[in-house]
């Protein structure tokens, strides 16, 4: 089962690193380069979905956070499915039957800090936007 744990959080932890290679629109950063006159005809200014591309709704932390947690979720549910297959193929023995049960629980609560931080950092980031 350990194995198992590290080939998910290895997966989990190359997922996080791909998001570090996302495109950022510089001109959005700058500070409102879309005001500038003569800069309102670029493609950046003219696409109605224009949001600050680092903590906006389509910004790359926000895609980089959205991945990372669909990450982590699926690698929950597919820790949870395995602890399930173990817990029934135990055969009564206590010792497997505590261990999936544990591996259970610790999944559980591995989705519950998921949802509590990726909470947290979107409300602090809907917190510096304003």
């Amino acid at each position: 089962m350990k194995k198992l744990m590290v080939g998910l959080l290895a997966i989990v932890s190359a997922l996080g690193l791909l998001t570090l290679a996302l495109p950022v629109h510089a001109a959005d950063v700058v500070g409102g380069a879309c005001g500038v006159p003569g800069a309102s005809g670029s493609s950046i200014c003219s696409s109605t979905g224009a949001t600050n591309p680092v903590s906006g709704s389509g910004g790359v932390l926000m895609q980089a956070i959205n991945l990372i947690a669909i990450g982590g979720g699926i690698a929950a549910v597919i820790v949870i499915i395995v602890a399930g297959v173990r817990f029934i193929t135990s055969n009564g023995d206590p010792n497997n039957v505590t261990a999936a049960r544990n591996t259970i629980l610790y999944a559980v609560i591995g989705l519950v800090v998921i949802v509590v931080s990726r909470s947290i950092v979107v409300f602090v980031i809907n917190y510096i936007n304003k």
